[in-house]
Parts: C-alpha cells; structure tokens; sequence
C-alpha cells in the first residue's frame, strides 16, 4: 500500500513539470472547502485550420494554489472526464467513452504550487470550419474544478 501511495505522489510530482502551450483559456481559481485549486483547459490555438487536422490537443491542468497539500481521492483508476460538445448542445465526444477504468480506489496528493497535468487528444472529425466548440474537463468527483475551452476551426 505504502508503494502504491509513493508510487502516485511521484507520478503527480512529475506531471506536474510539462511545459505549458503557448495560448490558453483558463477559468478562475475553484474554491471547494479549504482549499484552493486552479483548473486550465488549453490548446497551442483554439483558432485552427480544419483541414489537415485529425485532432487536436487540449492540456487540462489542476494547480494547487493553496498553503496545503491537498489529497484528491478517486473511486476508480479515472482521474479526468472531457467533452466536446456542438454549438447546439450535443455531445461530439467524451473521452472516457472507450475507455475501461478498474475499481481501485486511489488518492493523488497536490503539493503547495504543485500541478496535475493531462493531455487529450480531441478528434475534429464531426466539427465543421465556422462553427464554434466547447471543451469541457475537471476531476472525476470534484465539483469546482471544470475548466472550459472554446474552438474556432476554420
């Protein structure tokens, strides 16, 4: 068990460090109890050509802002949930769709100034040039930490 918990705070720390995409969308700071975290949903340009684009990548990061380490813990082995979703409210895509996640409870640890990163992979195969897309991400089970971004394919 010791190893299991060293094994996710390491794995944490390291997320942590990835470099941040040249334009981002962010939201303000979520407040849940006594602490403070941060969500971001970000791309390299939400403004992109269609054409010659399969997909494309979105960066959805949790910051600790508070003066505590916060412990974020998981009914499952699924840590984030992303969607897309249409101008008229539809959903194009959510990422746990194809995905099997086992029942193994767990707990990430965020440290002070500490980030939590993930990266997805966001399919442009229903969107259409003009039309405006919203990304939606945040924890599994953490209410205040969603973060959206909106997508201008041309």
């Amino acid at each position: 068990m010791k190893r299991l918990f060293l094994f996710m705070l390491c794995a944490a720390i390291a997320l942590g460090g990835c470099a941040r995409p040249d334009r981002e969308a962010s939201v303000p700071p979520a407040r849940t109890g006594a602490w403070l975290l941060e969500a971001r949903l970000e791309t390299r340009s939400p403004d992109f050509p269609l054409l010659g684009n399969r997909e494309v990548e979105v960066v959805y990061s949790v910051t600790n802002r508070g003066r505590a380490a916060e412990r974020l813990q998981f009914p499952t082995d699924q840590r984030i949930e992303l969607s897309l979703r249409s101008p008229d409210g539809a959903t194009l895509f959510l990422w746990s769709e194809d995905r099997l996640f086992a029942d193994t409870p767990s707990v990430v640890l965020i440290n002070p100034g500490e980030r939590l990163e993930y990266r997805v992979t966001v399919p442009t195969r229903d969107m259409v040039a003009g039309h405006q897309y919203t990304a939606e991400a945040g924890l599994v089970g953490h209410e205040g930490t969603a973060a959206s971004l909106v997508l201008h394919p041309r």
